[in-house]
């Protein structure tokens, strides 16, 4: 396999600015009504939130700020957001294998999240620095 070119303006990193907070819940559970209406942007349409349902479980990612307001302080975090800048070609292979190996190799624990465009690693805030420093020696370039 090629190895990436971590030179693509595509693959460039950058950390969200909002400290995010993960739950699960058991499938049977409701989703709040006003977590439902922050997928719509209502609120702040710039937030990050993420709801995943398989028959195992629901998993949960929204700002800390949501969190608080909606669930007990039952979550690990706050978590930081780290972002690959995309849009990328689905048709690539490898890129969350070459971002998270050199976590790996730092002992990062990562809370991986993709979507059409992009891919996002959270990262718990203890461990940002860590992160950062692991991935840039492996070469990728974080946004100014």
């Amino acid at each position: 396999m090629a190895a990436l070119d971590l030179s693509s303006p595509a693959l460039e990193l950058s950390f969200l600015p909002t400290p995010l907070s993960v739950i699960q819940l058991k499938p049977s559970q409701a989703i709040p009504s006003k977590l439902l209406q922050a997928l719509t942007g209502a609120g702040d349409a710039h937030s990050f939130v993420s709801i995943t349902r398989c028959p195992d479980e629901i998993s949960i990612i929204l700002p800390a700020s949501q969190f608080e307001e909606l669930y007990p302080p039952t979550s690990l975090g706050p978590w930081t957001t780290l972002k690959v800048a995309g849009p990328m070609d689905l048709s690539l292979t490898g890129i969350l294998n070459e971002l998270t190996g050199p976590l790996k190799t730092a002992q990062v624990p990562i809370f991986a999240s993709s979507t059409w465009n992009t891919d996002y690693v959270l990262i718990e805030e203890r461990h940002k620095e860590a992160a950062r420093a692991a991935l840039e020696q492996a070469g990728w370039k974080f946004a100014p």
